[in-house]
């Protein structure tokens, strides 16, 4: 979420838009499903880089 904050106040593209009223809902379930079933060469990236990129399924910026 620092990062998401930093993004807004630098005025660059967002890379994901959580809702700002409520801290954004993920269970450590999803997170558990989403990683499995990425193929084997998205599992050896970082794990920030596969949060950010589940972040950026769950929540697009419109």
């Amino acid at each position: 979420m620092a990062d998401i904050t930093r993004q807004k106040k630098a005025g660059g593209k967002m890379h994901s838009c959580p809702p700002a009223s409520d801290r954004p809902k993920m269970t450590g379930e999803e997170l558990r499903v989403y990683l499995s079933s990425l193929p084997p060469s998205a599992q050896k990236k970082p794990f920030r880089v596969a949060v950010y990129d589940l972040m950026k399924k769950k929540f697009p910026c419109k």
